[in-house]
């Protein structure tokens, strides 16, 4: 009697050790296969513009509408791509369909204020600078730079020649 019942413990420990494992493996199943789905993305890109692949650095104009549907994207180290605005000075967007590779740079900085006290043009969306004051001539202060938190432009004072004291 013990030996049947010997044999059907040891029967019933393995189909319940089998039955764990089996659960273990599904439950493994169910954790990775919702992690896979979760890698792909739709940027909503159409593919219109096709791959974007530049071979040296070059400047773009953002288009009218702001956005560019590439297929793939690839800027390849050393390659600058620099982002210059539009008459309506929208953000520059990029989407893509496929793979997107930036080994290079994008650049989307404005440009620098001139030498007359002109502000400079922000870069792509970006605000302008404010213009500089003459120090020569107390009726031009500086102004402020446009969008929020621009600084303020500089007081109406006249320039001022540094004083060179006496050496002992």
């Amino acid at each position: 009697m013990f030996a049947n019942h010997d044999d059907a413990l040891r029967q019933h420990s393995t189909t319940k050790r089998g039955l764990a494992l089996a659960g273990f493996i599904v439950s493994l199943l169910l954790v990775v296969v919702p992690v896979s789905a979760q890698n792909s993305f739709n940027s909503g890109s159409t593919g219109a513009d096709g791959a974007f692949a530049p071979a040296t650095t070059q400047s773009i104009a953002v288009p009218d509408s702001g956005v560019f549907n590439f297929t793939t994207v690839n800027i390849p180290a050393n390659v600058t791509i620099t982002f210059t605005r539009n008459a309506s000075n929208k953000p520059v967007t990029i989407l893509a369909s496929g793979d997107v590779v930036i080994a290079g740079a994008i650049n989307i900085d404005g440009k620098i204020g001139n030498s007359n006290g002109n502000g400079g043009l922000g870069g792509p969306a970006g605000f302008n600078g404010g213009a500089g004051g003459y120090g020569f001539d107390q009726s031009f202060a500086g102004v402020a730079g446009d969008g929020p938190g621009a600084g303020g432009g500089g007081p109406k004072t006249p320039f001022l020649t540094p004083s060179i004291a006496p050496s002992e």
